[in-house]
């Protein structure tokens, strides 16, 4: 079995439809695990179930780098993150901050140069290698603000 920094090297050097095709490779494979295997899991497979489920929605790639800060904790300064994907009803996100679930979070793209602020809850959160990646639904969109 390959360890998981072979992994990450071979993921590394694919492209980004090489990628994308690997992410559906992936999901197809646990959907398929998940429904061969036991009904009884627990709580935590329920939970990976619907959020596959929500996934009836069209998914647009878009990778691009912006800020977050977390509403309840504006003494805390904002942090980086990287969105993966877009929905209508979300997006995922990368970012090396753990963040809760529940938590809520203004996210403001790192190009954009009239301040639009969008607010997004977290609905799911996965860690792997240092890095955590979050599942956020769309709470409000603000356009036109200013800092």
């Amino acid at each position: 079995m390959l360890s998981k920094e072979k992994v990450m090297k071979i993921l590394e050097e694919l492209t980004l439809d090489e990628l994308h095709e690997a992410q559906s490779f992936i999901d197809n494979l646990i959907t398929r695990k998940k429904a061969s295997g036991s009904k009884s899991q627990g709580k935590a497979d329920q939970e990976d179930y619907k959020s596959m489920e929500r996934r009836d929605q069209e998914r647009f790639y878009e990778i691009f780098p912006c800020k977050l800060k977390i509403v309840d904790k504006q003494e805390e300064p904002t942090f980086g993150g990287t969105v993966v994907d877009i929905s209508k009803g979300g997006l995922r996100l990368k970012t090396s901050k753990k963040i809760e679930a529940g938590s809520v979070l203004v996210l403001s793209p790192d190009y954009d140069r009239i301040y639009k602020k969008i607010f997004v809850e977290v609905v799911r959160i996965k860690e792997f290698m240092g890095q955590y990646e979050i599942g956020v639904k769309y709470i409000l969109v603000e356009g036109n603000t200013k800092k």
